[in-house]
């Protein structure tokens, strides 16, 4: 079989409700794969690193909310390099219940302008749009408890794998988080860091 010819055959993967893993490398340079869609009764729990790197056609992929366990680290995890590549990433949908983001997850998505994250999303590995330089706007609901979005730019209010030093919100600043490249471009190449953040995150400006 030549397995070359299969892959590149390959236009839209449509789940069935019930699929819980998607494996390392699964799709990986299905350069013809355009979209991918997840059920409306969606049990996904993760998808493995570079599950889709070299997609170079994928442009939507609809990943509506996940059915929960109860436990608030029970969701869908997605781990390093998932939309590695130079994608045509136009349309993301991320449901509720994705709650963690590998490094470079996104990376290279040049055509994407805008994403809203995951409202109970707890914990991202690194800047995941590195490589996004139509990127506008990050945004996430007002009733995240780990990440705030003001004017389209991510900022972290609390890590939830730190001490209990961290554990009263109330009192922390929020560090700035990710900035996205398409923004500081619309502005001649600059960025005003808002008078209250006293702390750059890690990978803040990745890319840039």
């Amino acid at each position: 079989t030549d397995w070359k010819k299969i892959t590149n055959d390959i236009k839209k993967v449509v789940f069935s409700s019930g699929i819980k893993d998607i494996k390392k490398r699964a799709f990986m340079n299905c350069e013809n794969l355009e979209e991918v869609v997840f059920p409306e009764n969606n049990t996904l729990k993760m998808i493995y690193k570079s599950a889709f790197e070299g997609c170079t056609s994928l442009r939507r992929f609809i990943c509506p909310d996940t059915k929960m366990d109860g436990d608030q680290h029970s969701g869908v995890e997605l781990e390093d390099r998932i939309f590695y590549g130079d994608n045509s990433l136009e349309e993301v949908k991320l449901g509720a219940g994705l709650w963690h983001f590998g490094k470079d997850c996104f990376y290279d998505a040049n055509r994407l302008t805008e994403i809203t994250l995951p409202e109970d999303l707890h914990n991202i590995n690194g800047n995941i749009f590195r490589g996004c330089t139509s990127l506008k706007s990050i945004n996430i609901s007002e009733n995240n408890q780990y990440f705030l979005s003001h004017d389209g730019v991510l900022y972290e209010k609390l890590n939830p794998y730190y001490g209990s030093e961290r554990n009263n919100n109330d009192l922390l600043v929020p560090i700035l988080y990710a900035v996205p490249s398409g923004k500081v471009n619309d502005n001649g190449g600059t960025f005003a860091v808002p008078k209250n953040i006293t702390t750059i995150g890690p990978w803040s400006f990745y890319g840039d």
